[in-house]
């Protein structure tokens, strides 16, 4: 965690770091460091445990030198340069076995059959703004070509219709947009579609090792 010559996950920092953001770098790992010990999620977690008869801390707080084994979804390709401990096993991205979209939604899956299609998925607790909302749309009526298709989890679409209305105005624009506030199926069904090509996402770890498959 405080390696310092690792940037400090989700920080935006490059890596190797710039000798000139070493300590942006070291001021986030303690920010964070303090912000998870002092959080209030945390120690009531850890009493409600206590308090059932399981001791101690948080087994992820230091699970390679107490643990026998460890499972990891992790693939060395995919990760920071490290030295692996003998107990940790990279078994690869850990999934349920998944239903065929055909199975699970008909309707999206002929949908999806029609052409090209972008995911648009940025996990449970993502709020969008309205800028966030019009800059998105408009990179994707930027990026994409006019035969590619955008399925897109939105949530509370429906507040930002005048914004979609706006920038999608012909039925055709709509057409190539499926804007929905929750989509019912699996994501990893519809990553497993073959006309599936990209993956928008928030950087969680399910998403990150479902879209390595």
């Amino acid at each position: 965690m405080f390696k310092l010559s690792l940037s400090r996950f989700g920080s935006g920092l490059p890596f190797p770091i710039p000798r000139r953001k070493v300590w942006k770098n070291i001021k986030m790992k303690f920010r964070m460091l303090y912000s998870y010990l002092t959080a209030q999620e945390i120690s009531t977690l850890v009493k409600y445990r206590n308090s059932h008869g399981i001791f101690g801390r948080l087994p992820h707080e230091n699970p390679l030198r107490k643990a026998t084994e460890v499972i990891s979804p992790g693939i060395v390709d995919l990760d920071f340069p490290f030295t692996k401990p003998s107990n940790l096993r990279l078994y690869g991205p850990i999934v349920l076995d998944s239903v065929p979209v055909q199975d699970l939604d008909p309707q999206l899956s002929d949908w999806l059959d029609a052409a090209p299609t972008v995911l648009m998925s940025m996990g449970t607790h993502f709020t969008y703004t309205r800028t966030q909302v019009r800059a998105i749309l408009r990179g994707f009526l930027t990026a994409l070509d006019s035969k590619t298709r955008v399925l897109w989890r939105l949530p509370q679409c429906s507040s930002f219709k005048d914004i979609i209305d706006e920038l999608l105005p012909e039925i055709e624009d709509k057409g190539r947009f499926m804007i929905v506030d929750w989509i019912p199926v699996d994501p990893f069904s519809i990553m497993t579609h073959r006309n599936v090509v990209a993956l928008v996402h928030h950087g969680g770890a399910n998403s990150y090792f479902e879209s390595a498959l």
